[in-house]
């Protein structure tokens, strides 16, 4: 997962299903404006994913196919 944006400080990372189910949460300390990220999905069944990114002012989501 790439993040390029203004956003620094901790992160909370969640990985949802498209019903809202919570499958990871994690936290992560972004600490440049560009940087990566490894989401482990290995454990999870084949089907669309929401990775949500937050912090206590903005909140992104961006969905992932796992095959």
């Amino acid at each position: 997962l790439e993040m390029s944006n203004h956003l620094l400080g901790e992160l909370q990372i969640r990985v949802l299903d498209l019903n809202g189910k919570e499958y990871q949460r994690t936290t992560f300390m972004k600490q440049q404006r560009e940087q990566q990220l490894s989401v482990d999905l290995s454990t999870l069944p084949s089907g669309v994913y929401l990775i949500e990114i937050s912090n206590t002012t903005h909140r992104g989501v961006k969905p992932v196919q796992k095959e």
